[in-house]
């Protein structure tokens, strides 16, 4: 292989993508379920499965997206195809689990 920027297909992103933004996406429900058996019902109005289907679609836009463009900028200063294989499911999980997160920042800096 030349470098591994030619790794980076469709096909062998989707599989990759799909298997991170499901485990970014996991954790954050996870994390929402744990945090709303210690706070009290009115902090928790929409419930857990109101919560996780209102994150589904942001944590996959934001997972594919931008998972996609730093992994190509992984690939492109890492040649090693391990590397970019296990960046892959990393960088898709991280994007997707804090894709709530980059959401409420947008909204703050639009704000000021």
């Amino acid at each position: 292989m030349k470098d591994a920027l030619s790794m980076l297909t469709l096909d062998w992103f989707i599989w990759h993508a799909v298997i991170g933004v499901l485990a970014g996406y996991l954790l954050r429900v996870f994390e929402h379920v744990v945090w709303s058996q210690k706070s009290p019902p009115e902090q928790n109005p929409l419930g857990n499965l109101g919560f996780s289907m209102m994150i589904l679609p942001q944590c996959a836009v934001a997972g594919l997206t931008l998972g996609y463009l730093l992994l190509a900028v992984v690939a492109l200063y890492f040649r090693n195809p391990t590397v970019v294989d296990i960046s892959a499911y990393l960088l898709t999980g991280f994007v997707s689990f804090f894709a709530v997160d980059f959401r409420d920042l947008l909204r703050r800096i639009s704000r000021i």
